[in-house]
Parts: structure tokens; sequence; C-alpha cells
């Protein structure tokens, strides 16, 4: 058995930990890859044998070197729902250790069983659901979540302690039936066979899927806000999902955003989360990660073809149209200095103007390409329009419309 995460031995790992087979299976785990682990503990004295199951668990890191931190609730009063307090309070934990240590990111064993159990409650309740089942990675109250352990059954992990000796302790209010999760837990998931699951992990992956296809990076301002508070939930977090990030947004924080989209303002930046940014620039919408650098540099002779994931260019045949002559070649595709000069038919002007002409995004400006000749000499420079027709034979298409 292993996770599913590539370590690095530089690195420091938080690794949530409550006792139960799932935690101590992944902390076995992760002990013999032989990195660096902090294991973080909460324990909430709801259960007789809280205090012992802490002592063990300390025995344990004692004995393998690992360093072990506690949140000890007691004194804390816990506010309306406790399963809800508990997980603020959990998570908060988390994501204090992961600044102290600096660490990458945060294990979490969440296994098969709650996949499909998050799932099938999803589905029981009928809701809006802007994803399926539990994410792989995501970002909760700033910590970093990694759960390695999603296709395993709890079946798996517990008799991976057993085969291994590794201590474990049952929490005894995962066997009552109290709770909605514990009714599915007991009398569907533990009932399904492996085929049953392997079709409801397709049904997740699939919904989850379709999910993604439908999302978009961008759109106009106009289609924005005439959104409905679902649809900007799932516009943002989508691309946040798909990032490992996780944000939870409320009405009153998307009528915020509405409202500084009905600005008079050409350009509002809103930074969601971390180095993620909601952009409303000339009439549009973006959603970038401002740290992702589109970096390139390429030579181009009369045969040269390139097709990647910033371009599709072949100069090969009517290459004039882009006032390019036989004797400039090989030419350098690379990003433009918004100083540089820029010479049209009989007159020069500065690229920054006609950035602002063509009202180019100004989070696209520091990419935006030119094509220079053999001596360095900028010759041409792709027009930016929203609504473009390319009705060249030659071709120079130009993919990141965003970042």
């Amino acid at each position: 058995m292993k996770i599913n995460y590539k370590l690095n031995p530089n690195k420091t790992y938080i690794v949530a930990v409550s006792f139960g087979p799932d935690s101590m299976c992944l902390l076995d785990l992760l002990k013999k890859e032989k990195c660096t682990l902090v294991v973080g503990h909460v324990n909430y004295h709801r259960r007789p044998e809280s205090n012992s199951e802490q002592d063990r668990l300390g025995n344990y890191c004692k004995t393998n070197n690992i360093k072990l931190e506690v949140l000890d609730t007691d004194g804390l009063t816990p506010k309306g729902n406790f399963q809800k307090w508990a997980r603020e309070i959990r998570y908060e934990f988390f994501a204090n250790l992961e600044k102290k240590y600096n660490a990458e990111c945060v294990f979490v064993a969440h296994q098969q069983d709650d996949l499909i159990e998050t799932y099938l409650m999803q589905k029981n309740k009928n809701n809006f659901v802007k994803y399926w089942g539990i994410a792989e990675k995501n970002t909760v109250k700033h910590a970093h979540i990694v759960r390695p352990l999603l296709f395993y059954t709890k079946a798996q992990l517990q008799n991976y302690c057993d085969k291994n000796n590794v201590p474990y302790a049952i929490d005894s209010s995962n066997l009552e039936d109290h709770y909605a999760r514990n009714k599915i837990r007991h009398f569907v998931v533990e009932k399904m066979t492996a085929e049953d699951r392997e079709k409801i992990i397709k049904e997740i992956i699939n919904k989850n899927q379709n999910i993604i296809q439908k999302s978009n990076t961008n759109m106009s301002v106009e289609k924005f806000l005439n959104l409905r508070y679902e649809d900007v939930i799932l516009f943002i977090s989508n691309y946040l999902n798909q990032n490992g990030k996780h944000l939870d947004l409320s009405k009153n924080y998307v009528k915020e955003i509405k409202n500084a989209f009905k600005s008079k303002k050409s350009n509002v930046s809103i930074r969601l989360i971390d180095e993620f940014l909601l952009l409303k620039e000339y009439g549009d919408v973006f959603l970038i990660n401002e740290k992702e650098k589109i970096n390139y540099n390429y030579l181009v002779y009369r045969d040269t073809k390139i097709s990647d994931k910033y371009f599709e260019i072949d100069l090969n045949n009517y290459f004039e149209e882009r006032n390019i002559t036989n004797d400039m070649f090989p030419l350098t595709i690379k990003p433009i200095s918004k100083n540089e000069d820029y010479h049209i038919d009989n007159y020069t002007c500065k690229i920054r103007r006609l950035f602002i002409d063509w009202k180019v995004p100004p989070h696209l400006r520091e990419c935006w390409p030119g094509i220079y000749d053999k001596n360095g000499h900028l010759i041409y420079v792709p027009r930016y329009k929203k609504e473009f027709i390319d009705k060249h034979k030659s071709v120079f298409v130009i993919k990141f419309t965003n970042k």
C-alpha cells in the first residue's frame, strides 16, 4: 500500500491524526517515507477513552521520533452544531501548524468510504453542489489539505494496521446511528460490493468532469453580473478546485463582488485566496493565478511549425501578411516590452499606447508576443481583439487568454 503523493524529503508535512485506523495507517505509511512529520491531534474530551488514546498516540510518536502537537479543547464551549464547530477549530489548528512549521501541506486520512458517504449525502439533500464527493486537494482555513488515501477502502486501511501492528482505536460514536452519515455508512456503504463501489466512484468522477468541462476562466462583465449566486460559485470554485484551493463564498461576498464590478472603473482586482485573483478588465472578467508566468522564446526558421500550450504557428507561406520578408529569417517570438517602439507604416508609436488603444487586459500585457527579425528589430505585433476573426492565410494563433 502506498500513498498517492510525491513527497519531498526536504519538506515538512503535517499529519492530521485522530488515532483511528485510517489516520494511523496514513501516519505509518508516511513514517516509512522518512520525511519530516508533525502530527496534529485534537482532543475534544467527548468520550471517556479520549485521554488514553492521546497517550497511546504520544507513545507511538515518541517511539518513532515524530513531533506531536495537541489541541486540547477542554474549557472551550462549542457554538451551535458540534460537528460544524469541531470542524472549524480542527482546520484552524491544522492551518496554524502548517504556518508554524512552514509545512508543505496537511495530510488528512479521508478514504473511499468517506468519499462515497459524502456523495450519497449530497445526492439525498439535492442541494446545489460545486464539487461531488471529497476533493483530493483543496484549501480549508488557509491549510493546504491533501487526501492521499481516497481510493482505499476503510477495511483496507484497518487491515494494514492489523497486519503491521500499528496501534489504533475505534471511535465508539461511529458505531451509533444517530447521525445521518452513520446511517448511510452502516446500512448502505458497508453493504456495497466491489462492483457497486466501482460504479459509484465512476459516477462521482464523471459528474466532477462534467462540472470542469462546463467551467470557464473568463466571460464578459455583463454575463457575470447576470449570473445567479450558484453560478458565480461554480465559476470561481471550479477554477480554484482545479488548482487545489477551496473558498467558501457567501451570498453577501458575491454581492460585494458584483457591486465592485458595476463601478465605472475599467479595471478592478479582487484577491480571492492566496495568489488567485478575480479581475474586471475592459468589460471582461478573468480568473488568474498572479504567480503563474507565461515565459517563452521561440526561434522560427522558414520550415518551423510550432504547436504547444501557448501558440499555433506556421509562417512557411504567406508570411508577407505579417510584415515579414524572406531575408528576415530566422525570426524570434518573445514577449514585448511596453516601452518598445513599433513602426507602423509611416509612423512610430509606443507599445504601451497600442495596449491602451487595443484595450489589452493588463494581466496579458507582460506576456503579449512580438515577432522580431534576425537583427532583433520588432516587425510585427498581433492585434488584440475580443471578437477577432483571423483572415490571414499564415497561422499565428495565441492560445493564452488568461494566466
